[in-house]
């Protein structure tokens, strides 16, 4: 049995992905739900407003699924590690951080827990950066800008850091390896790649539409695409399937040690 917490339980992700481990009762068993949201901790329900709460009634988890929002996601980072409980959780962060907790012990102070790093659950988005870095390499030589417009109507729809990431990648496959960027209230630029969000409410809730374009120093159009797909529904998949992994991997120890057990975009190489 495989005991689950859930941080961010109110968001739609985190709703989503309790449904689908209430549905497989014989694996996985939700044991306490965290959200900022909750008036008051109920410790029948299991629902408590913070981490230190869930700690003070000594709940010790198989492992937690972290859909919070990004303030203080590295606050909760550093307790995951602290108090040795793996962790999955929705961020990235540079190799400052990462250095800082890598060199986090826990209590026994020989331990290193796991900590999986998924700067987005999104397995269509994920294809979608993975496929793009294989066009920009092909056409690497040619490439002007790789120009991608987010429309989007999502809920507590959050900060840049999934796509800077992206960015970076692309650029270092185009052979720019700054981490410079420019942010101007709804556009993000780095390198060779621009991004356009806005939200659209008329779109349908947890909707995203995705253009993407590819421009020469000719200024020709060799690539163009558009997505339009439920985010929510993607979301929900790429976490199960991350979760599934660790189950598979890091809970059978086949991978501990590595990296002082922290794992950066696993998502990337499972779809």
């Amino acid at each position: 049995m495989n005991y689950i917490g859930i941080v961010g339980a109110l968001s739609s992700l985190g709703q989503g992905v309790i449904a689908v481990l209430k549905n497989q009762p014989e694996q996985f068993k939700v044991v306490f739900k965290v959200d900022d949201r909750y008036t008051t901790q109920n410790l029948v329900k299991g629902e408590f407003q913070n981490l230190e709460q869930v700690l003070s009634h000594g709940i010790n988890p198989s492992l937690v699924l972290d859909f919070g929002v990004p303030e203080k996601i590295f606050e909760r980072a550093k307790f995951y590690r602290d108090y040795e409980i793996p962790a999955i959780m929705q961020t990235i962060f540079g190799d400052e951080r990462c250095h800082i907790l890598a060199n986090s012990r826990g209590l026994s102070q020989n331990v290193h827990t796991p900590l999986i790093l998924v700067p987005e659950f999104s397995v269509i988005k994920v294809s979608m950066v993975n496929n793009l870095k294989v066009i920009a390499e092909y056409l690497a030589n040619d490439v002007k800008n790789i120009h991608i417009d987010v429309l989007y109507n999502t809920e507590r729809y959050n900060n840049f850091n999934q796509w800077l990431y992206w960015a970076y990648q692309l650029n270092e496959v185009l052979g720019e390896y700054t981490k410079t960027y420019r942010q101007d209230g709804c556009t993000l630029t780095c390198g060779f790649v621009h991004y356009g969000f806005m939200k659209i409410t008329s779109m349908n809730k947890n909707e995203e539409n995705i253009h993407i374009q590819i421009t020469t120093e000719e200024r020709e159009i060799p690539f163009r695409c558009e997505m339009r797909y439920d985010l929510l529904d993607s979301r929900i998949k790429g976490a199960i399937k991350v979760l599934n992994w660790y189950i598979d991997n890091c809970k059978a120890k086949t991978l501990c040690g590595i990296n002082a057990n922290i794992y950066k975009d696993i998502l990337a190489a499972l779809v």
